[in-house]
């Protein structure tokens, strides 16, 4: 895999999504965040799903500060009230899902941090049993948040966000379930 120019967070995680050849796909934070081994968790409550066609399993963050959780409350709300359907804790991680969601979702897929709420509104709208494990975010290790640094990149990125997700609604048309 050639992967020299930077393709963004959700154009490096679908790059991955996009060479790997299992028939559950999975991706989690690589900056130290989370534990490795809820991926491990999450493959065990994903095996137990009656349909796992049909399922999307999420992790729900836990042990956050009371401002982490309230940001990530105001956007579960505006989100679910401006795309109609029930979204929480959108970019917790690990986020696992069948090939098959993936190969029906994949051709509008953003390739940026969008990825996440794209993923789970498609979840929701095609009635996948959405199943959360709680996860520990811990203090980021490696790296530097690409959003989260001020305040004022925060406002931008609930402004890009805002405007993505109106338009959501009008990419998704072109998905069929």
């Amino acid at each position: 895999m050639d992967y020299k120019k930077n393709k963004g967070y959700g154009g490096a995680i679908l790059t991955g999504l996009d060479e790997a050849t299992g028939k559950v796909l999975c991706w989690t934070h690589a900056d130290a965040q989370t534990d490795p081994m809820d991926v491990e968790r999450a493959l065990e409550r994903f095996k137990k799903s009656k349909n796992p066609q049909q399922t999307f399993l999420k992790g729900k963050r836990v042990g956050r500060t009371f401002g982490q959780w309230a940001f990530t409350l105001g956007m579960s709300v505006l989100s679910s009230l401006i795309l109609f359907r029930r979204l929480s804790d959108v970019n917790a991680q690990p986020k696992m899902f069948h090939r098959s969601f993936f190969e029906k979702i994949r051709p509008q897929a953003p390739t940026d941090f969008s990825l996440d709420l794209y993923f789970l509104y498609l979840a929701r709208k095609f009635k996948l049993e959405v199943v959360t494990i709680p996860v520990l975010f811990l203090d980021r290790i490696h790296g530097e948040s690409a959003w989260a640094f001020s305040f004022g990149s925060k406002v931008k990125t609930v402004i890009r966000t805002l405007k993505y997700i109106v338009g959501l609604r009008k990419t998704v048309k072109k998905v069929k379930k």
